[in-house]
């Protein structure tokens, strides 16, 4: 391998995902203290969206979910005693005999208690509106990666592999734009690999400029069965 071909390789690093825009948001965990992975940037995604964050807040903890208690206490009451399981039967009374019709009032101390060491960061996305996967993906209970990709159309990068739920013209050529946002002019020089995950194929090194042409036809003669 000559020393360009190294040079050119050293240029294509790194690991980023590629939005239903075409740009490309830097997902490398290890780059610095500052920088999430993947799964974190999808993670967080979920949480904004259904919760108001401050800077300084980590909806993990057990401060945020103390506070969002205080503040939405209420709202809390009436999600405890809807959800099946989550408190007894007992409790569920208490908190409904402090009910006046219209709004649940504070039904004590205990009851509070309770809710801290009941309620989780789960909770709150779906107390917001957020679905069952929607709140698993977000601590974590299922693949993040794979949900950004079959839901919302991500591309993950990572180097020259790229990973994406379904390929047509489209999305290849999004991925071209995603690429060229990533690594600038190296990208037109390099060849990627490519998988679906709903087809469960790869397409090994394939030219950046039938990407960006988004003929499918010339992607499928890079069609490459197993890794």
């Amino acid at each position: 391998m000559n020393w360009y071909t190294l040079l050119k390789l050293a240029q294509i690093q790194g690991e980023w995902w590629i939005d239903e825009s075409g740009n490309a948001i830097f997902a490398d965990g290890d780059a610095d203290i500052e920088s999430m992975n993947h799964e974190m940037i999808v993670m967080n995604t979920i949480t904004n969206k259904y919760l108001e964050l401050d800077d300084y807040d980590d909806p993990r903890s057990n401060e945020f979910i103390e506070k969002y208690i205080k503040e939405n206490w209420e709202d809390v009451v009436e999600y405890m005693i809807s959800v099946e399981g989550l408190i007894s039967e007992e409790e569920r009374q208490s908190a409904l005999e402090n009910s006046d019709g219209d709004s649940v009032n504070y039904p004590g101390e205990s009851f509070y208690e309770l809710s801290v060491n009941n309620l989780v960061l789960s909770d709150l996305l779906k107390m917001n509106g957020a679905s069952d996967e929607e709140a698993d993906v977000a601590v974590g209970y299922q693949d993040a990666r794979l949900y950004a990709a079959k839901n919302w159309g991500w591309i993950r990068l990572q180097g020259a592999n790229l990973e994406m739920w379904s390929i047509d013209g489209r999305i290849m050529k999004r991925a071209a734009n995603g690429l060229y946002d990533a690594y600038g002019d190296d990208a037109m020089r390099s060849n990627f690999n490519l998988f679906s995950y709903s087809s469960d194929k790869w397409f090994r090194d394939v030219p950046y400029v039938i990407l960006d042409s988004g003929d499918v036809g010339e992607l499928r003669q890079k069609q490459h069965l197993g890794w």
